[in-house]
């Protein structure tokens, strides 16, 4: 199950195998440019031969490093990435143990809200017992909403790093589902969002494991940006990965899995599948995706050992999945929660800045995971 290419840098000498056709569509989709940047390493040549394990050639390296940019055409979104450091990342990573983190709460369960939730938290007056329960996940009304139909996803059990089972995430696409079918009742045409922000240096504001689930009047905006044919773009984006030999199919519904070329943050990866139908012109998820967010959660956690992620699902209507619509997870890893943010000007302002995540590594990682599960 290797990849077409050993990384983003071999893909880039090697553009001229692709052939006619798949060259036409990978222009289509991305913009590949290799810059080459100087330093003058001689005043700590010592030092860079020591940071690389005795590696005398590294200084030839780090004096003369190659840097690749690749742009997303239709999301506007792009991505550095550095031999030298991506080199150096990975070797920093070889030395660490794989392995989920021992999450030690900073909250116990006596003093968290979610853990009492049907006496501290909110119900949603749209739902007709107010809350939609699971086996392990039980809805409550998003007390600090950012859209007139905002709640949380909270999920039984209070460390975050716990609930992705499959049960867990079958759990959180059915309650998903139940309530869309609720909340645009009122809404018909309305872009439902599902977001999963694990960790606070991923966004949760509560460390207890929960989801948030909204709907918007436009879809999300990197849905948006890929045109009024979000089908033909998603379908670019599967074609590409498949010449390229990392895509992978998961599940029995035909979702297929591959890793971002231009990843927002490190190891980002992509599920497309099929979505849940269509009711009150509004596209549901669907459960297609839900071994391919199994699987990149358990890259990020128990492969990359860390213990922050962040999860988004959207859905857009399209003709080319027989459900009439198309759902796309995107998980990306935020790396340890005890670690100061990694996100500088640049990934906020700017372009994704790639240290240890090449897409074909990500790629490798999952083929791993399943090889080692058949």
């Amino acid at each position: 199950m290797g990849g077409r290419f050993k990384s983003i840098f071999d893909l880039f000498d090697r553009l001229d195998e692709l052939d006619k056709e798949e060259r036409e569509v990978f222009d289509r989709v991305w913009q590949l440019e290799c810059h080459v940047a100087q330093t003058d390493a001689a005043m700590c040549r010592d030092r860079v031969v020591e940071m690389f394990g005795g590696q005398e050639e590294a200084v030839a390296m780090v004096e003369r490093q190659r840097i690749m940019m690749i742009g997303c055409r239709f999301l506007s979104e792009s991505s550095f990435f550095n031999e030298m450091r991506t080199r150096y990342m990975q070797m920093k990573m070889q030395k660490r143990e794989n392995g989920r983190v021992n999450l030690v709460c900073a909250v116990s369960p006596e003093s968290c809200d979610f853990c009492k939730l049907l006496t501290n938290t909110s119900a949603d007056p749209f739902l007709p017992q107010g809350r939609l329960v699971r086996t392990t996940a039980t809805t409550c009304s998003n007390i600090a909403k950012y859209a007139p139909y905002h709640s949380c996803i909270i999920f039984n059990e209070h460390n975050p790093l716990v609930p992705t089972t499959a049960q867990c995430i079958d759990d959180l696409l059915s309650i998903a589902n139940e309530w869309v079918s609720y909340a645009c009742q009122d809404l018909e045409g309305q872009s439902p969002v599902l977001g999963w922000n694990c960790m606070s240096k991923a966004g949760a504001s509560m460390e207890h494991a929960h989801a948030q689930i909204m709907t918007l009047p436009m879809n999300t905006p990197w849905m948006t940006r890929m045109g009024p044919d979000h089908g033909r773009t998603i379908a670019d984006f599967i074609a590409v990965a498949k010449f390229l030999g990392i895509a992978t199919e998961v599940g029995d519904k035909g979702a297929i899995m591959f890793p971002m070329l231009a990843p927002t943050a490190e190891s980002e990866m992509w599920v497309v599948g099929d979505s849940g139908g269509v009711m009150h012109e509004v596209v549901t998820f669907g459960d297609s995706v839900a071994e391919g967010i199994r699987i990149a959660l358990n890259v990020v956690l128990e492969v990359n050992s860390s213990s922050a992620f962040n999860v988004c699902l959207a859905v857009a209507k399209t003709d080319l999945w027989p459900s009439g619509g198309v759902t796309v997870a995107r998980i990306i890893d935020r790396g340890n929660h005890a670690t100061i943010s990694s996100q500088g000007f640049m990934e906020i302002f700017g372009n994704g800045i790639v240290g240890s995540s090449d897409p074909f590594a990500v790629h490798g990682k999952i083929a791993n995971i399943l090889d080692q599960a058949k």
